[in-house]
């Protein structure tokens, strides 16, 4: 679990680091990336993930 989250976190950190890009290609490939990663990746620990220690919903991404 804590693979995927740091595996988000960097994810995330490339996406941001082209956020103000005026290379939209840059962004709509890293957005496509992220897309197809989540669906393929996060959809798997949603249900794993999707409650916390106190019941709340939680997303996984």
């Amino acid at each position: 679990m804590v693979l995927v989250e740091q595996r988000e976190k960097m994810i995330y950190r490339v996406y941001k680091l082209h956020d103000k890009s005026v290379n939209i290609d840059i962004d709509e490939k890293i957005m496509k990336f992220i897309k197809g990663w989540a669906s393929k990746s996060t959809l798997n620990i949603v249900n794993y993930k999707d409650r916390d220690s106190k019941g709340t919903k939680n997303s996984a991404f």
